[in-house]
Protein backbone atom coordinates (compact mmCIF):
# COMPACT_ATOMS: atom_id res chain seq x y z
CA UNK A 1 0.00 0.00 0.00
CA UNK A 2 1.36 3.57 -0.56
CA UNK A 3 1.85 6.44 1.47
CA UNK A 4 -1.26 8.76 1.36
CA UNK A 5 -1.30 12.51 1.68
CA UNK A 6 -4.86 14.05 3.09
CA UNK A 7 -6.21 10.60 4.19
CA UNK A 8 -8.04 11.85 7.74
CA UNK A 9 -10.91 13.98 4.90
CA UNK A 10 -13.83 11.82 5.46
CA UNK A 11 -16.90 12.55 3.02
CA UNK A 12 -20.13 12.08 4.28
CA UNK A 13 -22.76 10.13 2.28
CA UNK A 14 -22.15 8.66 -1.34
CA UNK A 15 -20.72 11.87 -3.27
CA UNK A 16 -17.49 13.65 -2.31
CA UNK A 17 -17.46 17.12 -2.03
CA UNK A 18 -15.76 19.34 -4.60
CA UNK A 19 -12.19 19.12 -2.77
CA UNK A 20 -9.62 20.27 -5.58
CA UNK A 21 -6.81 19.76 -3.16
CA UNK A 22 -7.91 16.16 -3.29
CA UNK A 23 -8.16 15.39 -7.06
CA UNK A 24 -10.98 13.61 -6.95
CA UNK A 25 -14.44 15.76 -7.31
CA UNK A 26 -17.60 14.41 -7.36
CA UNK A 27 -16.76 10.88 -6.23
CA UNK A 28 -19.40 7.77 -6.60
CA UNK A 29 -19.70 4.23 -5.26
CA UNK A 30 -22.36 2.01 -7.13
CA UNK A 31 -23.89 0.65 -5.48
CA UNK A 32 -24.20 2.59 -2.53
CA UNK A 33 -25.91 -0.23 -0.31
CA UNK A 34 -25.51 -4.45 -0.79
CA UNK A 35 -25.61 -7.07 1.12
CA UNK A 36 -22.07 -9.07 2.13
CA UNK A 37 -20.98 -12.02 0.63
CA UNK A 38 -18.58 -13.22 -1.53
CA UNK A 39 -18.32 -11.96 -4.90
CA UNK A 40 -19.12 -8.11 -4.33
CA UNK A 41 -18.45 -5.53 -6.94
CA UNK A 42 -18.34 -1.94 -6.88
CA UNK A 43 -18.10 0.68 -9.65
CA UNK A 44 -15.96 4.13 -8.70
CA UNK A 45 -17.20 7.13 -10.74
CA UNK A 46 -15.54 10.87 -10.33
CA UNK A 47 -13.85 13.66 -11.91
CA UNK A 48 -9.60 13.00 -11.55
CA UNK A 49 -8.07 16.52 -11.50
CA UNK A 50 -4.61 15.68 -11.77
CA UNK A 51 -2.65 13.88 -14.03
CA UNK A 52 -2.96 10.17 -13.07
CA UNK A 53 -1.39 6.90 -14.18
CA UNK A 54 -2.06 5.00 -10.86
CA UNK A 55 -4.96 4.37 -9.34
CA UNK A 56 -5.41 2.57 -5.76
CA UNK A 57 -8.22 1.23 -3.78
CA UNK A 58 -8.32 0.83 0.10
CA UNK A 59 -11.08 -0.68 1.73
CA UNK A 60 -11.40 -0.64 6.05
CA UNK A 61 -9.17 -3.32 8.24
CA UNK A 62 -11.05 -5.16 10.80
CA UNK A 63 -14.47 -5.27 8.92
CA UNK A 64 -14.46 -8.87 6.94
CA UNK A 65 -12.67 -8.01 3.76
CA UNK A 66 -10.71 -9.87 1.41
CA UNK A 67 -9.37 -7.91 -1.92
CA UNK A 68 -6.72 -10.53 -2.46
CA UNK A 69 -8.97 -11.82 -5.34
CA UNK A 70 -10.39 -8.81 -6.53
CA UNK A 71 -9.88 -7.66 -10.15
CA UNK A 72 -10.43 -4.08 -11.94
CA UNK A 73 -12.39 -3.81 -15.06
CA UNK A 74 -11.59 -1.24 -17.76
CA UNK A 75 -10.92 2.02 -17.07
CA UNK A 76 -13.29 4.27 -19.07
CA UNK A 77 -11.91 8.11 -19.08
CA UNK A 78 -13.23 11.08 -21.17
CA UNK A 79 -13.52 8.78 -24.49
CA UNK A 80 -11.08 6.71 -24.04
CA UNK A 81 -10.90 3.18 -22.42
CA UNK A 82 -7.79 1.21 -20.87
CA UNK A 83 -6.92 -2.09 -19.21
CA UNK A 84 -4.33 -1.92 -16.40
CA UNK A 85 -0.79 -2.83 -17.29
CA UNK A 86 -0.77 -4.63 -14.00
CA UNK A 87 -2.37 -4.89 -10.56
CA UNK A 88 -1.62 -5.80 -7.09
CA UNK A 89 -4.04 -6.89 -4.85
CA UNK A 90 -3.94 -7.40 -1.03
CA UNK A 91 -6.13 -8.40 1.58
CA UNK A 92 -7.10 -4.78 2.12
CA UNK A 93 -6.35 -3.01 -0.57
CA UNK A 94 -6.16 -2.69 -5.04
CA UNK A 95 -4.14 -0.74 -7.29
CA UNK A 96 -4.37 -0.15 -10.86
CA UNK A 97 -1.52 0.68 -12.57
CA UNK A 98 -1.81 2.10 -16.42
CA UNK A 99 0.21 1.37 -19.12
CA UNK A 100 3.46 3.18 -20.44
CA UNK A 101 2.91 5.94 -21.82
CA UNK A 102 -0.66 6.01 -20.83
CA UNK A 103 -1.97 8.76 -18.27
CA UNK A 104 -5.52 10.59 -17.79
CA UNK A 105 -5.34 14.09 -18.42
CA UNK A 106 -6.67 16.17 -15.87
CA UNK A 107 -10.26 17.24 -15.07
CA UNK A 108 -11.40 14.47 -17.14
CA UNK A 109 -14.62 11.69 -15.85
CA UNK A 110 -13.14 8.44 -14.64
CA UNK A 111 -14.74 4.87 -14.39
CA UNK A 112 -14.20 1.59 -13.53
CA UNK A 113 -14.65 -1.31 -11.67
CA UNK A 114 -13.84 -3.44 -8.58
CA UNK A 115 -14.94 -7.39 -8.81
CA UNK A 116 -14.69 -10.45 -6.98
CA UNK A 117 -14.76 -8.46 -3.46
CA UNK A 118 -15.05 -10.35 -0.54
CA UNK A 119 -16.76 -9.31 2.86
CA UNK A 120 -18.19 -10.68 5.43
CA UNK A 121 -19.24 -8.39 8.09
CA UNK A 122 -21.87 -5.80 7.65
CA UNK A 123 -22.27 -2.37 8.29
CA UNK A 124 -21.16 1.51 7.09
CA UNK A 125 -17.76 0.41 5.62
CA UNK A 126 -15.05 4.04 4.52
CA UNK A 127 -13.61 3.01 1.02
CA UNK A 128 -10.55 5.29 0.01
CA UNK A 129 -9.58 6.28 -3.07
CA UNK A 130 -5.96 7.33 -4.30
CA UNK A 131 -4.32 8.68 -7.39
CA UNK A 132 -0.89 8.84 -8.33
CA UNK A 133 0.83 10.27 -11.24
CA UNK A 134 4.02 7.86 -11.26
CA UNK A 135 5.03 7.88 -7.84
CA UNK A 136 4.13 11.29 -6.52
CA UNK A 137 0.54 11.04 -4.46
CA UNK A 138 -1.78 13.12 -5.87
CA UNK A 139 -4.36 13.30 -2.37
CA UNK A 140 -6.80 11.01 -1.12
CA UNK A 141 -10.33 10.67 -1.24
CA UNK A 142 -13.14 8.13 1.03
CA UNK A 143 -16.76 7.42 0.85
CA UNK A 144 -18.87 5.16 2.29
CA UNK A 145 -20.51 1.95 1.31
CA UNK A 146 -23.25 0.32 3.46
CA UNK A 147 -23.43 -3.69 3.79
CA UNK A 148 -26.71 -5.33 5.35
CA UNK A 149 -26.38 -8.91 6.28
CA UNK A 150 -27.83 -11.92 4.50
CA UNK A 151 -31.48 -12.60 5.10
CA UNK A 152 -32.46 -16.38 6.49
CA UNK A 153 -33.49 -18.32 3.97
CA UNK A 154 -34.64 -21.69 5.98
CA UNK A 155 -37.01 -20.68 8.49
CA UNK A 156 -39.29 -23.62 9.81
CA UNK A 157 -41.75 -23.58 12.59
CA UNK A 158 -43.34 -27.08 14.22
CA UNK A 159 -46.13 -27.64 17.19
CA UNK A 160 -44.68 -27.86 20.61
CA UNK A 161 -46.06 -30.45 23.09
CA UNK A 162 -46.74 -27.53 25.11
CA UNK A 163 -49.97 -25.48 24.96
CA UNK A 164 -49.70 -22.19 22.67
CA UNK A 165 -46.17 -23.31 22.04
CA UNK A 166 -44.06 -23.81 18.30
CA UNK A 167 -40.91 -24.20 17.72
CA UNK A 168 -38.76 -21.91 15.18
CA UNK A 169 -35.35 -23.23 13.80
CA UNK A 170 -32.61 -21.66 10.85
CA UNK A 171 -29.68 -21.38 10.20
CA UNK A 172 -27.90 -18.26 10.69
CA UNK A 173 -26.64 -16.25 7.93
CA UNK A 174 -23.35 -14.05 7.51
CA UNK A 175 -23.62 -10.59 8.37
CA UNK A 176 -25.06 -11.27 11.83
CA UNK A 177 -24.26 -8.01 14.61
CA UNK A 178 -20.85 -9.17 16.27
CA UNK A 179 -22.38 -8.57 19.87
CA UNK A 180 -26.25 -8.65 21.41
CA UNK A 181 -29.24 -9.71 20.00
CA UNK A 182 -29.46 -10.96 16.19
CA UNK A 183 -33.01 -10.56 15.19
CA UNK A 184 -36.56 -8.92 15.08
CA UNK A 185 -38.92 -11.32 14.58
CA UNK A 186 -42.87 -10.59 14.07
CA UNK A 187 -46.16 -12.75 13.78
CA UNK A 188 -49.45 -12.39 11.99
CA UNK A 189 -52.75 -14.60 12.74
CA UNK A 190 -53.29 -16.77 9.88
CA UNK A 191 -51.94 -18.12 6.81
CA UNK A 192 -49.81 -15.24 5.81
CA UNK A 193 -47.68 -12.28 6.99
CA UNK A 194 -47.95 -8.48 6.26
CA UNK A 195 -44.56 -6.78 7.86
CA UNK A 196 -45.61 -3.42 8.69
CA UNK A 197 -48.58 -4.83 10.14
CA UNK A 198 -47.16 -7.70 11.79
CA UNK A 199 -46.87 -8.11 16.17
CA UNK A 200 -42.91 -8.30 16.94
CA UNK A 201 -42.12 -11.25 19.39
CA UNK A 202 -40.04 -10.03 21.82
CA UNK A 203 -37.43 -11.47 22.63
CA UNK A 204 -33.60 -11.55 23.92
CA UNK A 205 -31.81 -14.25 21.68
CA UNK A 206 -28.19 -13.73 21.34
CA UNK A 207 -26.27 -14.18 18.01
CA UNK A 208 -24.70 -17.61 17.39
CA UNK A 209 -21.66 -18.13 14.89
CA UNK A 210 -22.90 -17.98 11.08
CA UNK A 211 -23.62 -21.45 9.57
CA UNK A 212 -25.28 -22.63 13.36
CA UNK A 213 -28.18 -23.76 13.34
CA UNK A 214 -30.52 -22.41 15.79
CA UNK A 215 -34.20 -23.84 17.65
CA UNK A 216 -36.02 -21.59 19.77
CA UNK A 217 -39.04 -21.90 21.30
CA UNK A 218 -42.02 -18.94 21.21
CA UNK A 219 -44.90 -19.49 23.69
CA UNK A 220 -47.83 -17.18 24.64
CA UNK A 221 -49.93 -18.10 21.35
CA UNK A 222 -53.76 -18.87 21.45
CA UNK A 223 -54.05 -22.46 21.56
CA UNK A 224 -55.74 -23.86 18.01
CA UNK A 225 -54.41 -20.86 16.14
CA UNK A 226 -52.93 -20.50 13.00
CA UNK A 227 -49.97 -17.85 12.86
CA UNK A 228 -47.71 -17.49 10.35
CA UNK A 229 -43.83 -16.19 11.47
CA UNK A 230 -40.78 -13.86 9.51
CA UNK A 231 -37.46 -13.05 10.91
CA UNK A 232 -35.10 -10.20 9.63
CA UNK A 233 -31.57 -10.47 10.97
CA UNK A 234 -29.54 -7.76 12.62
CA UNK A 235 -26.87 -6.18 11.31
CA UNK A 236 -23.13 -4.03 12.56
CA UNK A 237 -24.44 -0.13 12.59
CA UNK A 238 -27.74 0.00 12.13
CA UNK A 239 -28.17 -2.17 9.12
CA UNK A 240 -30.44 -5.05 9.05
CA UNK A 241 -31.64 -7.94 6.26
CA UNK A 242 -34.37 -8.44 3.84
CA UNK A 243 -37.21 -10.20 5.57
CA UNK A 244 -36.70 -14.01 5.78
CA UNK A 245 -38.98 -16.98 4.09
CA UNK A 246 -42.59 -16.80 5.87
CA UNK A 247 -44.05 -19.90 7.77
CA UNK A 248 -47.24 -20.97 9.35
CA UNK A 249 -48.02 -23.16 11.87
CA UNK A 250 -50.79 -23.93 14.59
CA UNK A 251 -50.61 -23.25 18.15
CA UNK A 252 -51.36 -26.69 19.92
CA UNK A 253 -54.63 -26.50 21.92
CA UNK A 254 -53.30 -27.98 25.40
CA UNK A 255 -50.51 -29.99 26.42
CA UNK A 256 -50.43 -33.30 25.40
CA UNK A 257 -48.29 -35.75 27.41
CA UNK A 258 -45.59 -36.71 25.34
CA UNK A 259 -45.75 -40.01 23.60
CA UNK A 260 -42.34 -40.05 22.75
CA UNK A 261 -40.10 -42.74 24.56
CA UNK A 262 -37.60 -43.15 22.44
CA UNK A 263 -34.49 -42.21 22.78
CA UNK A 264 -32.25 -40.46 20.08
CA UNK A 265 -29.38 -41.92 18.27
CA UNK A 266 -25.92 -40.38 17.69
CA UNK A 267 -23.21 -41.55 15.42
CA UNK A 268 -19.30 -40.07 14.82
CA UNK A 269 -18.56 -40.47 11.18
CA UNK A 270 -14.99 -38.78 11.34
CA UNK A 271 -12.68 -39.82 11.97
CA UNK A 272 -12.68 -43.84 12.00
CA UNK A 273 -12.15 -46.14 14.62
CA UNK A 274 -8.21 -47.04 14.41
CA UNK A 275 -7.09 -43.75 13.10
CA UNK A 276 -3.92 -41.99 14.64
CA UNK A 277 -3.93 -38.48 15.30
CA UNK A 278 -0.76 -35.97 16.17
CA UNK A 279 -0.74 -34.97 19.28
CA UNK A 280 -1.44 -31.09 19.51
CA UNK A 281 -2.94 -30.64 16.32
CA UNK A 282 -6.73 -29.50 15.86
CA UNK A 283 -8.96 -32.25 14.68
CA UNK A 284 -12.15 -31.92 13.60
CA UNK A 285 -14.72 -34.33 14.40
CA UNK A 286 -18.25 -34.97 12.68
CA UNK A 287 -21.09 -36.84 13.42
CA UNK A 288 -24.95 -37.44 12.75
CA UNK A 289 -28.28 -37.58 15.53
CA UNK A 290 -31.62 -38.14 14.85
CA UNK A 291 -34.84 -38.90 16.94
CA UNK A 292 -37.10 -41.33 15.74
CA UNK A 293 -39.77 -40.34 18.79
CA UNK A 294 -41.02 -37.54 16.84
CA UNK A 295 -39.97 -34.64 19.32
CA UNK A 296 -36.27 -34.15 17.58
CA UNK A 297 -32.87 -33.74 18.88
CA UNK A 298 -32.33 -30.68 21.58
CA UNK A 299 -28.44 -31.03 22.08
CA UNK A 300 -25.32 -33.44 21.25
CA UNK A 301 -22.55 -34.37 23.63
CA UNK A 302 -19.21 -35.74 22.81
CA UNK A 303 -16.93 -37.34 25.93
CA UNK A 304 -13.27 -38.41 25.50
CA UNK A 305 -13.02 -39.98 29.09
CA UNK A 306 -16.72 -41.10 29.64
CA UNK A 307 -17.41 -38.52 32.29
CA UNK A 308 -16.44 -35.35 31.25
CA UNK A 309 -19.11 -34.11 28.43
CA UNK A 310 -18.79 -31.21 26.16
CA UNK A 311 -21.52 -29.98 23.32
CA UNK A 312 -21.20 -30.26 19.83
CA UNK A 313 -21.67 -27.55 17.47
CA UNK A 314 -25.04 -28.12 14.94
CA UNK A 315 -24.31 -27.52 11.29
CA UNK A 316 -27.31 -28.55 9.29
CA UNK A 317 -30.86 -30.55 9.94
CA UNK A 318 -32.03 -31.80 6.80
CA UNK A 319 -34.71 -34.50 6.77
CA UNK A 320 -34.67 -35.36 10.46
CA UNK A 321 -30.82 -35.73 10.59
CA UNK A 322 -28.82 -33.17 12.84
CA UNK A 323 -24.97 -32.76 11.28
CA UNK A 324 -23.06 -31.52 13.74
CA UNK A 325 -18.75 -31.21 14.64
CA UNK A 326 -16.62 -30.49 17.52
CA UNK A 327 -13.41 -29.32 17.27
CA UNK A 328 -10.62 -31.47 19.84
CA UNK A 329 -6.91 -30.66 20.36
CA UNK A 330 -5.26 -33.45 21.66
CA UNK A 331 -2.91 -32.41 24.39
CA UNK A 332 -1.46 -36.04 25.42
CA UNK A 333 -0.58 -39.22 23.88
CA UNK A 334 -2.23 -41.83 24.65
CA UNK A 335 -5.82 -44.25 23.82
CA UNK A 336 -8.73 -42.46 23.60
CA UNK A 337 -12.48 -43.76 23.31
CA UNK A 338 -14.41 -40.71 21.88
CA UNK A 339 -18.51 -41.08 22.76
CA UNK A 340 -21.70 -39.20 22.02
CA UNK A 341 -24.66 -38.76 23.72
CA UNK A 342 -28.11 -37.02 21.90
CA UNK A 343 -30.73 -35.60 23.97
CA UNK A 344 -34.68 -34.55 22.32
CA UNK A 345 -36.90 -32.32 23.65
CA UNK A 346 -38.90 -33.91 25.95
CA UNK A 347 -35.80 -35.08 27.59
CA UNK A 348 -34.78 -38.74 26.42
CA UNK A 349 -31.07 -38.90 26.57
CA UNK A 350 -29.28 -41.50 24.50
CA UNK A 351 -26.86 -44.29 26.21
CA UNK A 352 -23.89 -44.08 24.90
CA UNK A 353 -23.15 -46.49 22.62
CA UNK A 354 -18.69 -47.87 22.44
CA UNK A 355 -18.11 -44.78 19.97
CA UNK A 356 -14.80 -44.51 18.39
CA UNK A 357 -11.26 -45.47 19.76
CA UNK A 358 -8.42 -43.32 18.05
CA UNK A 359 -4.50 -43.55 18.77
CA UNK A 360 -3.09 -40.22 20.00
CA UNK A 361 0.68 -40.29 18.81
CA UNK A 362 3.48 -37.94 18.90
CA UNK A 363 4.70 -38.91 15.53
CA UNK A 364 2.40 -40.17 12.35
CA UNK A 365 3.57 -43.17 10.91
CA UNK A 366 5.28 -42.80 7.20
CA UNK A 367 3.05 -43.82 4.31
CA UNK A 368 4.09 -46.89 2.74
CA UNK A 369 6.29 -46.68 -0.46
CA UNK A 370 4.15 -47.18 -3.91
CA UNK A 371 3.46 -50.82 -5.01
CA UNK A 372 6.42 -51.50 -7.85
CA UNK A 373 3.71 -52.38 -11.12
CA UNK A 374 5.72 -55.17 -13.18
CA UNK A 375 6.72 -54.14 -16.75
CA UNK A 376 4.56 -55.64 -19.76
CA UNK A 377 6.31 -57.37 -22.29
CA UNK A 378 6.32 -54.10 -24.42
CA UNK A 379 8.05 -52.11 -21.39
CA UNK A 380 11.03 -54.42 -20.90
CA UNK A 381 11.56 -54.58 -24.90
CA UNK A 382 11.66 -50.66 -25.00
CA UNK A 383 13.59 -50.54 -21.69
CA UNK A 384 16.10 -52.99 -22.88
CA UNK A 385 16.56 -50.87 -26.39
CA UNK A 386 17.59 -48.02 -24.25
CA UNK A 387 19.69 -49.41 -22.27
CA UNK A 388 21.38 -51.35 -25.50
CA UNK A 389 21.41 -47.60 -26.97
CA UNK A 390 23.16 -45.94 -23.37
CA UNK A 391 25.89 -48.63 -24.24
CA UNK A 392 26.65 -47.96 -27.51
CA UNK A 393 26.91 -44.29 -27.02
CA UNK A 394 29.26 -45.14 -23.83
CA UNK A 395 31.41 -47.41 -25.89
CA UNK A 396 32.00 -44.54 -28.85
CA UNK A 397 32.67 -42.18 -26.03
CA UNK A 398 35.32 -44.55 -24.84
CA UNK A 399 36.79 -45.29 -28.20
CA UNK A 400 36.58 -41.80 -28.93
CA UNK A 401 38.89 -40.95 -25.59
CA UNK A 402 41.58 -43.81 -26.66
CA UNK A 403 41.66 -42.92 -30.40
CA UNK A 404 42.85 -39.21 -29.22
CA UNK A 405 45.52 -40.96 -26.36
CA UNK A 406 46.72 -42.89 -29.18
CA UNK A 407 47.02 -39.77 -31.53
CA UNK A 408 48.67 -38.05 -28.60
CA UNK A 409 51.64 -40.72 -28.03
CA UNK A 410 52.42 -40.81 -31.76
CA UNK A 411 53.50 -37.24 -31.70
Amino acid sequence: MRKKLFAGIVISGLTAASLVFAQITGLTITPSSNIVGTDLSYTFSGTFTATTTVIEIDFPAGRGFDLSGSSFGLVQYGGSSTSCASVATSSLSATCTLPTGVSIPPNTAVTTTLSNVISTSSGSHVITVVTYNGTSSNGSVTSSVILNPKAISNLRCDASGQAGAIWLWWTVPMGIVNSGQGYQLKYQQGNSIDWNTALTYTQDWLRADPGTLEQKLVTGFNPNTQYTFAMKVLGNDGTISDISNAVTCYAPAAAQPSTDKIAPTSQITNPKSGDKILVGTKVKIEGTAKDEGGSSVQKVEISFDGKNWFLVNPVKLENGVLYWEYFWVPKEVGEYKIQTRATDWVGNVEKPSEGIKVSVVSELPKAPPAPQVPMTIEQLKAKIIEIQLKLIQLIQQLIQILQEKLAQLKR
